[in-house]
Protein backbone atom coordinates (compact mmCIF):
# COMPACT_ATOMS: atom_id res chain seq x y z
CA UNK A 1 0.00 0.00 0.00
CA UNK A 2 2.83 2.36 0.95
CA UNK A 3 4.50 1.64 -2.37
CA UNK A 4 1.28 2.44 -4.21
CA UNK A 5 0.85 5.69 -2.27
CA UNK A 6 4.45 6.59 -3.09
CA UNK A 7 3.79 6.20 -6.78
CA UNK A 8 0.69 8.38 -6.49
CA UNK A 9 2.69 11.04 -4.63
CA UNK A 10 5.38 10.84 -7.30
CA UNK A 11 2.77 11.48 -9.98
CA UNK A 12 1.39 14.45 -8.05
CA UNK A 13 4.83 15.98 -7.66
CA UNK A 14 5.56 15.51 -11.36
CA UNK A 15 2.45 17.61 -12.13
CA UNK A 16 2.74 20.06 -9.23
CA UNK A 17 5.89 21.78 -10.50
CA UNK A 18 4.85 22.50 -14.14
CA UNK A 19 1.19 23.12 -13.29
CA UNK A 20 2.10 25.42 -10.41
CA UNK A 21 4.59 27.33 -12.55
CA UNK A 22 1.92 27.77 -15.25
CA UNK A 23 -0.59 29.03 -12.67
CA UNK A 24 1.93 31.57 -11.43
CA UNK A 25 2.03 33.20 -14.86
CA UNK A 26 -1.51 34.50 -14.27
CA UNK A 27 -1.17 38.15 -13.13
CA UNK A 28 -1.86 38.25 -9.39
CA UNK A 29 -1.99 42.03 -8.86
CA UNK A 30 -5.17 43.18 -7.11
CA UNK A 31 -6.58 39.63 -7.01
CA UNK A 32 -6.50 38.72 -3.28
CA UNK A 33 -6.88 34.96 -3.80
CA UNK A 34 -3.96 34.81 -6.23
CA UNK A 35 -1.82 37.11 -4.10
CA UNK A 36 -2.38 34.87 -1.08
CA UNK A 37 -1.15 31.85 -3.08
CA UNK A 38 2.00 33.79 -4.00
CA UNK A 39 2.57 34.69 -0.33
CA UNK A 40 2.01 31.08 0.72
CA UNK A 41 4.50 29.76 -1.83
CA UNK A 42 7.11 32.38 -0.90
CA UNK A 43 6.71 31.40 2.73
CA UNK A 44 7.03 27.71 1.83
CA UNK A 45 10.16 28.27 -0.24
CA UNK A 46 11.77 30.53 2.36
CA UNK A 47 11.51 27.75 4.97
CA UNK A 48 13.81 25.54 2.92
CA UNK A 49 16.97 26.11 0.95
CA UNK A 50 16.39 26.60 -2.77
CA UNK A 51 17.32 23.37 -4.61
CA UNK A 52 20.27 23.80 -6.95
CA UNK A 53 20.71 21.14 -9.64
CA UNK A 54 24.25 20.30 -10.76
CA UNK A 55 25.89 17.28 -12.36
CA UNK A 56 27.34 16.31 -9.00
CA UNK A 57 24.03 16.93 -7.24
CA UNK A 58 21.23 16.37 -9.80
CA UNK A 59 17.57 16.91 -9.03
CA UNK A 60 15.04 14.23 -9.93
CA UNK A 61 12.24 16.09 -11.66
CA UNK A 62 9.31 14.18 -10.18
CA UNK A 63 10.40 14.60 -6.55
CA UNK A 64 9.90 17.34 -3.99
CA UNK A 65 13.10 19.21 -4.94
CA UNK A 66 12.06 19.16 -8.60
CA UNK A 67 8.64 20.62 -7.77
CA UNK A 68 10.26 23.33 -5.63
CA UNK A 69 12.56 24.26 -8.52
CA UNK A 70 9.63 24.74 -10.88
CA UNK A 71 7.58 26.70 -8.34
CA UNK A 72 10.49 28.99 -7.50
CA UNK A 73 11.07 29.66 -11.21
CA UNK A 74 7.39 30.45 -11.72
CA UNK A 75 7.38 32.83 -8.75
CA UNK A 76 10.46 34.64 -10.04
CA UNK A 77 8.91 35.04 -13.50
CA UNK A 78 5.76 36.47 -11.92
CA UNK A 79 7.84 39.30 -10.45
CA UNK A 80 8.02 38.06 -6.87
CA UNK A 81 11.02 39.16 -4.85
CA UNK A 82 13.02 36.01 -4.11
CA UNK A 83 16.20 37.77 -3.03
CA UNK A 84 15.95 36.27 0.47
CA UNK A 85 15.91 32.69 -0.80
CA UNK A 86 19.08 30.84 0.13
CA UNK A 87 20.33 28.25 -2.38
CA UNK A 88 21.59 24.85 -1.23
CA UNK A 89 24.95 25.46 -2.92
CA UNK A 90 26.54 27.98 -5.25
CA UNK A 91 26.45 27.13 -8.95
CA UNK A 92 27.46 28.66 -12.28
CA UNK A 93 23.95 29.93 -12.99
CA UNK A 94 22.82 31.51 -9.71
CA UNK A 95 26.24 33.02 -8.87
CA UNK A 96 25.12 34.42 -5.50
CA UNK A 97 28.68 35.53 -4.71
CA UNK A 98 28.48 38.30 -7.34
CA UNK A 99 28.00 41.82 -6.08
CA UNK A 100 26.27 44.13 -8.57
CA UNK A 101 27.69 47.54 -9.32
CA UNK A 102 26.60 50.19 -6.80
CA UNK A 103 26.03 52.70 -9.58
CA UNK A 104 23.94 52.15 -12.74
CA UNK A 105 25.74 50.96 -15.87
CA UNK A 106 24.85 52.48 -19.24
CA UNK A 107 25.63 50.64 -22.46
CA UNK A 108 24.91 51.52 -26.08
CA UNK A 109 22.93 48.76 -27.79
CA UNK A 110 22.64 48.50 -31.57
CA UNK A 111 18.90 48.14 -32.19
CA UNK A 112 19.07 47.83 -35.97
CA UNK A 113 17.98 44.44 -37.25
CA UNK A 114 17.89 43.95 -41.03
CA UNK A 115 17.02 40.27 -40.63
CA UNK A 116 13.70 38.50 -41.06
CA UNK A 117 13.39 37.38 -37.44
CA UNK A 118 14.09 38.77 -33.98
CA UNK A 119 17.70 39.14 -32.89
CA UNK A 120 19.42 39.02 -29.49
CA UNK A 121 21.73 41.99 -28.93
CA UNK A 122 24.42 41.43 -26.32
CA UNK A 123 24.96 44.08 -23.66
CA UNK A 124 28.16 42.71 -22.11
CA UNK A 125 26.37 42.67 -18.75
CA UNK A 126 25.53 39.82 -16.36
CA UNK A 127 22.70 39.78 -13.82
CA UNK A 128 23.36 37.89 -10.54
CA UNK A 129 20.79 35.31 -9.48
CA UNK A 130 17.68 36.53 -7.64
CA UNK A 131 18.72 40.14 -8.29
CA UNK A 132 15.90 42.53 -9.21
CA UNK A 133 17.24 44.89 -11.84
CA UNK A 134 15.89 48.15 -13.18
CA UNK A 135 16.30 48.84 -16.90
CA UNK A 136 15.85 52.34 -18.34
CA UNK A 137 15.80 53.46 -21.95
CA UNK A 138 14.54 56.48 -23.95
CA UNK A 139 10.80 57.02 -24.39
CA UNK A 140 10.99 56.39 -28.16
CA UNK A 141 12.62 53.00 -27.63
CA UNK A 142 9.89 51.97 -25.16
CA UNK A 143 7.39 51.82 -28.02
CA UNK A 144 9.65 49.94 -30.45
CA UNK A 145 8.62 46.38 -29.45
CA UNK A 146 11.94 45.70 -27.72
CA UNK A 147 12.23 42.94 -25.13
CA UNK A 148 14.73 42.23 -22.39
CA UNK A 149 16.08 38.76 -21.66
CA UNK A 150 18.14 37.52 -18.73
CA UNK A 151 20.00 34.34 -19.62
CA UNK A 152 20.85 32.60 -22.87
CA UNK A 153 20.35 28.95 -21.88
CA UNK A 154 16.95 28.72 -23.50
CA UNK A 155 16.38 24.95 -23.52
CA UNK A 156 13.27 23.95 -21.57
CA UNK A 157 14.11 20.91 -19.43
CA UNK A 158 10.76 20.54 -17.66
CA UNK A 159 10.29 17.11 -19.26
CA UNK A 160 13.77 15.84 -18.35
CA UNK A 161 13.75 13.05 -15.76
CA UNK A 162 16.98 14.28 -14.15
CA UNK A 163 18.08 17.91 -13.92
CA UNK A 164 21.66 19.18 -13.92
CA UNK A 165 20.35 22.78 -13.85
CA UNK A 166 17.03 24.49 -13.30
CA UNK A 167 14.37 23.51 -15.86
CA UNK A 168 13.92 27.12 -17.04
CA UNK A 169 16.83 29.48 -16.44
CA UNK A 170 15.92 32.53 -18.54
CA UNK A 171 13.38 35.30 -18.11
CA UNK A 172 12.06 37.60 -20.81
CA UNK A 173 9.68 40.55 -20.77
CA UNK A 174 8.60 43.49 -22.94
CA UNK A 175 10.36 46.83 -22.63
CA UNK A 176 7.10 48.73 -23.02
CA UNK A 177 7.92 51.42 -20.45
CA UNK A 178 10.92 53.75 -20.13
CA UNK A 179 11.76 52.00 -16.85
CA UNK A 180 11.15 48.32 -16.22
CA UNK A 181 12.04 45.92 -13.41
CA UNK A 182 12.83 42.25 -13.97
CA UNK A 183 14.50 39.40 -12.12
CA UNK A 184 15.72 35.91 -12.94
CA UNK A 185 16.08 33.21 -10.34
CA UNK A 186 19.33 31.96 -11.77
CA UNK A 187 20.79 35.13 -13.24
CA UNK A 188 22.42 35.27 -16.64
CA UNK A 189 23.80 37.42 -19.42
CA UNK A 190 21.58 40.36 -20.33
CA UNK A 191 20.21 40.81 -23.85
CA UNK A 192 17.98 43.25 -25.67
CA UNK A 193 15.75 41.43 -28.16
CA UNK A 194 15.23 43.51 -31.29
CA UNK A 195 12.34 42.76 -33.68
CA UNK A 196 12.88 42.11 -37.37
CA UNK A 197 13.37 45.08 -39.70
CA UNK A 198 14.08 47.43 -36.76
CA UNK A 199 15.89 50.67 -37.69
CA UNK A 200 16.03 52.13 -34.19
CA UNK A 201 19.80 52.65 -34.28
CA UNK A 202 21.98 52.90 -31.18
CA UNK A 203 19.96 53.00 -27.94
CA UNK A 204 21.41 53.88 -24.50
CA UNK A 205 20.29 51.26 -21.98
CA UNK A 206 20.89 51.91 -18.27
CA UNK A 207 20.84 48.96 -15.87
CA UNK A 208 20.83 49.00 -12.06
CA UNK A 209 21.94 45.72 -10.48
CA UNK A 210 24.29 44.33 -13.14
CA UNK A 211 27.96 43.38 -13.35
CA UNK A 212 30.22 43.43 -16.38
CA UNK A 213 30.88 40.15 -18.22
CA UNK A 214 33.80 39.34 -20.54
CA UNK A 215 32.92 40.33 -24.10
CA UNK A 216 35.14 40.44 -27.18
CA UNK A 217 34.01 41.81 -30.56
CA UNK A 218 36.27 41.19 -33.55
CA UNK A 219 37.45 44.50 -35.00
CA UNK A 220 36.37 46.50 -31.95
CA UNK A 221 38.02 45.05 -28.82
CA UNK A 222 41.79 45.49 -28.46
CA UNK A 223 43.98 42.77 -26.98
CA UNK A 224 44.80 45.00 -23.99
CA UNK A 225 41.11 45.68 -23.39
CA UNK A 226 40.37 41.95 -23.59
CA UNK A 227 43.04 41.15 -20.98
CA UNK A 228 41.54 43.74 -18.67
CA UNK A 229 38.02 42.39 -19.18
CA UNK A 230 38.85 38.77 -18.40
CA UNK A 231 40.74 39.88 -15.29
CA UNK A 232 38.24 42.42 -13.97
CA UNK A 233 34.78 41.47 -15.28
CA UNK A 234 33.29 39.00 -12.79
CA UNK A 235 30.40 37.59 -14.85
CA UNK A 236 30.68 33.75 -14.94
CA UNK A 237 29.70 33.63 -18.64
CA UNK A 238 31.12 35.65 -21.50
CA UNK A 239 30.98 36.00 -25.27
CA UNK A 240 33.23 36.04 -28.31
CA UNK A 241 31.56 37.83 -31.22
CA UNK A 242 31.95 38.70 -34.87
CA UNK A 243 29.31 40.14 -37.19
CA UNK A 244 28.46 36.55 -38.17
CA UNK A 245 28.87 34.28 -35.13
CA UNK A 246 28.66 34.69 -31.34
CA UNK A 247 30.05 32.05 -28.97
CA UNK A 248 28.80 31.98 -25.36
CA UNK A 249 30.96 29.96 -22.96
CA UNK A 250 32.01 30.01 -19.28
CA UNK A 251 34.42 32.78 -18.31
CA UNK A 252 36.79 30.15 -16.92
CA UNK A 253 37.33 28.91 -20.48
CA UNK A 254 37.70 32.43 -21.88
CA UNK A 255 40.55 33.14 -19.47
CA UNK A 256 42.68 30.65 -21.41
CA UNK A 257 42.47 32.91 -24.50
CA UNK A 258 45.16 35.60 -24.55
CA UNK A 259 44.12 36.90 -27.96
CA UNK A 260 40.81 35.77 -29.49
CA UNK A 261 41.44 37.55 -32.81
CA UNK A 262 42.98 34.62 -34.78
CA UNK A 263 40.25 32.28 -33.53
CA UNK A 264 37.45 34.65 -34.53
CA UNK A 265 38.99 35.39 -37.92
CA UNK A 266 38.92 31.64 -38.54
CA UNK A 267 35.30 31.50 -37.39
CA UNK A 268 34.44 34.29 -39.82
CA UNK A 269 36.05 32.26 -42.63
CA UNK A 270 33.88 29.33 -41.57
CA UNK A 271 30.76 31.49 -41.55
CA UNK A 272 31.61 32.96 -44.95
CA UNK A 273 31.85 29.43 -46.35
CA UNK A 274 28.54 28.49 -44.70
CA UNK A 275 26.90 31.53 -46.30
CA UNK A 276 28.54 30.93 -49.69
CA UNK A 277 27.29 27.36 -50.00
CA UNK A 278 23.82 28.37 -48.83
CA UNK A 279 23.69 31.30 -51.28
CA UNK A 280 23.25 33.73 -48.39
CA UNK A 281 24.52 37.32 -48.32
CA UNK A 282 27.67 37.90 -46.29
CA UNK A 283 28.11 39.37 -43.72
CA UNK A 284 25.04 37.61 -42.37
CA UNK A 285 21.94 39.67 -41.62
CA UNK A 286 21.52 37.68 -38.39
CA UNK A 287 24.65 36.42 -36.61
CA UNK A 288 24.42 32.77 -35.65
CA UNK A 289 24.80 31.96 -31.95
CA UNK A 290 26.30 28.92 -30.24
CA UNK A 291 25.72 28.59 -26.49
CA UNK A 292 27.35 26.01 -24.22
CA UNK A 293 25.24 24.57 -21.40
CA UNK A 294 25.58 21.98 -18.65
CA UNK A 295 22.45 20.22 -19.97
CA UNK A 296 20.47 20.60 -23.19
CA UNK A 297 17.07 19.36 -24.27
CA UNK A 298 18.14 16.86 -26.93
CA UNK A 299 21.25 15.30 -28.45
CA UNK A 300 24.92 16.20 -28.18
CA UNK A 301 24.21 19.50 -29.94
CA UNK A 302 21.10 20.86 -31.57
CA UNK A 303 20.31 23.52 -34.14
CA UNK A 304 18.23 26.63 -33.63
CA UNK A 305 18.70 30.17 -32.40
CA UNK A 306 20.83 29.65 -30.49
CA UNK A 307 22.59 26.41 -31.39
CA UNK A 308 23.06 24.59 -28.08
CA UNK A 309 25.97 22.36 -27.07
CA UNK A 310 27.33 20.70 -23.94
CA UNK A 311 30.19 22.16 -21.90
CA UNK A 312 32.39 19.33 -23.16
CA UNK A 313 32.30 20.95 -26.61
CA UNK A 314 33.69 24.31 -25.49
CA UNK A 315 37.28 23.51 -26.50
CA UNK A 316 36.00 22.50 -29.93
CA UNK A 317 34.64 26.04 -30.23
CA UNK A 318 37.49 28.17 -28.85
CA UNK A 319 40.72 26.23 -29.48
CA UNK A 320 41.99 27.42 -32.86
CA UNK A 321 44.73 24.78 -33.07
CA UNK A 322 42.23 22.02 -32.31
CA UNK A 323 39.84 23.34 -34.95
CA UNK A 324 42.56 23.44 -37.62
CA UNK A 325 43.81 19.93 -36.86
CA UNK A 326 40.71 17.98 -35.75
CA UNK A 327 38.00 19.96 -37.49
CA UNK A 328 34.65 21.33 -36.44
CA UNK A 329 32.14 18.69 -37.54
CA UNK A 330 29.58 18.99 -34.74
CA UNK A 331 29.12 22.78 -34.76
CA UNK A 332 29.13 23.00 -38.57
CA UNK A 333 26.58 20.15 -38.73
CA UNK A 334 24.23 22.34 -36.66
CA UNK A 335 25.05 25.43 -38.74
CA UNK A 336 24.11 23.28 -41.74
CA UNK A 337 20.85 22.31 -40.04
CA UNK A 338 20.06 26.02 -39.75
CA UNK A 339 20.70 26.34 -43.51
CA UNK A 340 18.25 23.62 -44.51
CA UNK A 341 15.13 24.81 -46.33
CA UNK A 342 11.86 22.90 -46.56
CA UNK A 343 11.76 23.55 -50.32
CA UNK A 344 14.65 21.13 -50.95
CA UNK A 345 14.49 19.00 -47.80
CA UNK A 346 12.85 15.57 -47.91
CA UNK A 347 12.15 14.67 -44.28
CA UNK A 348 12.83 12.35 -42.63
CA UNK A 349 15.30 11.08 -45.23
CA UNK A 350 17.59 14.12 -45.53
CA UNK A 351 17.22 15.70 -42.09
CA UNK A 352 20.60 14.35 -40.95
CA UNK A 353 22.10 14.28 -44.45
CA UNK A 354 22.08 17.55 -46.38
CA UNK A 355 23.34 19.53 -43.37
CA UNK A 356 26.57 17.54 -43.70
CA UNK A 357 27.20 19.11 -47.11
CA UNK A 358 28.20 22.20 -45.12
CA UNK A 359 30.53 20.06 -42.99
CA UNK A 360 32.31 18.70 -46.05
CA UNK A 361 32.46 22.12 -47.72
CA UNK A 362 33.87 23.93 -44.67
CA UNK A 363 36.39 21.23 -43.82
CA UNK A 364 37.76 21.06 -47.34
CA UNK A 365 37.62 24.72 -48.42
CA UNK A 366 38.46 26.44 -45.12
CA UNK A 367 40.30 23.92 -42.93
CA UNK A 368 41.97 21.88 -45.65
CA UNK A 369 40.74 18.63 -44.11
CA UNK A 370 39.53 16.08 -46.72
CA UNK A 371 36.13 14.52 -46.15
CA UNK A 372 37.49 11.07 -45.39
CA UNK A 373 39.59 12.48 -42.54
CA UNK A 374 36.96 14.94 -41.35
CA UNK A 375 34.63 12.05 -40.49
CA UNK A 376 35.37 8.32 -40.54
CA UNK A 377 31.88 7.75 -42.01
CA UNK A 378 33.18 9.35 -45.23
CA UNK A 379 36.29 7.18 -45.54
CA UNK A 380 36.09 5.78 -49.12
CA UNK A 381 35.88 2.06 -48.18
CA UNK A 382 33.13 2.85 -45.67
CA UNK A 383 31.21 4.82 -48.29
CA UNK A 384 31.48 2.04 -50.88
CA UNK A 385 30.34 -0.58 -48.39
CA UNK A 386 27.34 1.56 -47.47
CA UNK A 387 26.23 1.91 -51.09
CA UNK A 388 26.61 -1.83 -51.71
CA UNK A 389 24.57 -2.67 -48.63
CA UNK A 390 21.84 -0.28 -49.79
CA UNK A 391 21.77 -1.80 -53.28
CA UNK A 392 22.12 -5.34 -51.96
CA UNK A 393 18.93 -5.05 -49.93
CA UNK A 394 17.13 -3.79 -53.01
CA UNK A 395 17.23 0.01 -53.29
CA UNK A 396 14.24 1.55 -51.56
CA UNK A 397 13.74 5.18 -50.62
CA UNK A 398 12.50 4.00 -47.20
CA UNK A 399 16.10 3.00 -46.46
CA UNK A 400 17.56 6.16 -47.99
CA UNK A 401 18.50 8.13 -44.87
CA UNK A 402 21.37 9.91 -43.10
CA UNK A 403 24.80 8.84 -44.44
CA UNK A 404 23.24 6.82 -47.26
CA UNK A 405 21.26 9.85 -48.40
CA UNK A 406 24.34 12.07 -48.11
CA UNK A 407 26.18 9.73 -50.50
CA UNK A 408 23.79 10.68 -53.31
CA UNK A 409 24.69 14.35 -52.94
CA UNK A 410 28.41 13.64 -52.54
CA UNK A 411 28.47 11.65 -55.79
CA UNK A 412 26.96 14.65 -57.56
CA UNK A 413 29.41 17.03 -55.91
CA UNK A 414 32.42 14.89 -56.79
CA UNK A 415 31.30 14.82 -60.41
CA UNK A 416 30.18 18.42 -60.88
CA UNK A 417 31.75 20.44 -58.05
CA UNK A 418 30.11 22.80 -55.58
CA UNK A 419 28.95 25.48 -58.02
CA UNK A 420 25.78 23.66 -59.17
CA UNK A 421 24.69 23.40 -55.53
CA UNK A 422 25.31 27.11 -54.91
CA UNK A 423 23.45 28.09 -58.09
CA UNK A 424 20.63 25.70 -57.23
CA UNK A 425 20.21 27.04 -53.70
CA UNK A 426 20.14 30.55 -55.19
CA UNK A 427 17.45 29.48 -57.64
CA UNK A 428 15.35 27.97 -54.85
CA UNK A 429 15.53 31.24 -52.88
CA UNK A 430 14.20 33.15 -55.87
CA UNK A 431 11.28 30.82 -56.66
CA UNK A 432 7.75 30.87 -55.28
CA UNK A 433 4.86 28.39 -55.23
CA UNK A 434 7.19 25.43 -54.77
CA UNK A 435 5.77 21.95 -54.03
CA UNK A 436 5.44 20.78 -50.45
CA UNK A 437 5.25 16.96 -50.62
CA UNK A 438 8.40 14.85 -50.87
CA UNK A 439 7.68 13.20 -54.23
CA UNK A 440 7.09 16.48 -56.04
CA UNK A 441 10.01 18.14 -54.26
CA UNK A 442 12.36 15.30 -55.21
CA UNK A 443 11.29 15.46 -58.84
CA UNK A 444 11.79 19.22 -58.91
CA UNK A 445 15.33 18.74 -57.52
CA UNK A 446 16.08 16.21 -60.28
CA UNK A 447 14.88 18.64 -62.96
CA UNK A 448 16.69 21.65 -61.53
CA UNK A 449 20.00 19.85 -60.94
CA UNK A 450 19.85 18.29 -64.41
CA UNK A 451 19.38 21.73 -65.93
CA UNK A 452 22.25 23.13 -63.85
CA UNK A 453 24.75 20.54 -65.13
CA UNK A 454 23.11 20.02 -68.54
CA UNK A 455 22.96 16.24 -68.09
CA UNK A 456 20.02 13.86 -67.81
CA UNK A 457 20.24 12.80 -64.17
CA UNK A 458 16.96 10.86 -64.07
CA UNK A 459 18.71 7.45 -64.45
CA UNK A 460 21.12 8.36 -61.64
CA UNK A 461 18.33 9.18 -59.21
CA UNK A 462 16.31 6.15 -60.33
CA UNK A 463 19.29 3.98 -59.34
CA UNK A 464 18.94 5.48 -55.88
CA UNK A 465 15.22 4.54 -55.93
CA UNK A 466 13.95 8.11 -56.03
CA UNK A 467 10.29 8.17 -57.15
CA UNK A 468 10.95 9.76 -60.55
CA UNK A 469 7.71 10.69 -62.30
CA UNK A 470 7.33 9.56 -65.92
CA UNK A 471 6.71 13.09 -67.20
CA UNK A 472 9.89 14.32 -65.48
CA UNK A 473 11.99 11.54 -67.01
CA UNK A 474 10.49 12.35 -70.42
CA UNK A 475 11.15 16.08 -70.04
CA UNK A 476 14.85 15.42 -69.36
CA UNK A 477 15.39 12.94 -72.19
CA UNK A 478 16.67 15.67 -74.53
CA UNK A 479 19.69 16.34 -72.28
CA UNK A 480 22.97 14.45 -72.87
CA UNK A 481 23.45 11.18 -71.03
CA UNK A 482 25.63 11.34 -67.93
CA UNK A 483 28.12 8.70 -69.03
CA UNK A 484 30.23 8.96 -65.87
CA UNK A 485 27.25 8.04 -63.66
CA UNK A 486 28.99 6.11 -60.87
CA UNK A 487 25.81 4.25 -59.97
CA UNK A 488 26.02 2.37 -63.29
CA UNK A 489 29.37 0.98 -62.16
CA UNK A 490 27.94 -0.02 -58.79
CA UNK A 491 25.01 -1.78 -60.46
CA UNK A 492 27.27 -3.59 -62.94
CA UNK A 493 29.61 -4.85 -60.22
CA UNK A 494 26.99 -5.53 -57.55
CA UNK A 495 27.20 -9.13 -56.35
CA UNK A 496 23.88 -11.04 -56.37
CA UNK A 497 22.29 -10.92 -52.94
Amino acid sequence: MGRKRGNVEKGWLAKLGPDGAAFLQIPAEEIPAYMSVHRLLRKLLSRYRLPVATRENPVINDCCRGAMLSLATGLAHSGSDLSLLVPEIEDMYSSPYLRPSESPITVEVNCNNPGTRYCWMSTGLYIPGRQIIEVSLPEAAASADLKIQIGCHTDDLTRASKLFRGPLVINRCCLDKPTKSITCLWGGLLYIIVPQSSKLGSVPVTVKGAVHAPYYKLGETSQEEWKRRIQENPGPWGELATDNIILTVPTANLRTLENPEPLLRLWDEVMQAVARLGAEPFPLRLPQRIVADVQISVGWMHAGYPIMCHLESVQELINEKLIRTKGLWGPVHELGRNQQRQEWEFPPHTTEATCNLWCVYVHETVLGIPRGRANIALWPPVREKRVRIYLGKGPNVKNWNAWTALETYLQLQEAFGWEPFIRLFTEYRNQTNLPTDNVDKMNLWVKMFSHQVQKNLAPFFEAWAWPIQKEVATSLAYLPEWKENIMKLYLLTQMPH
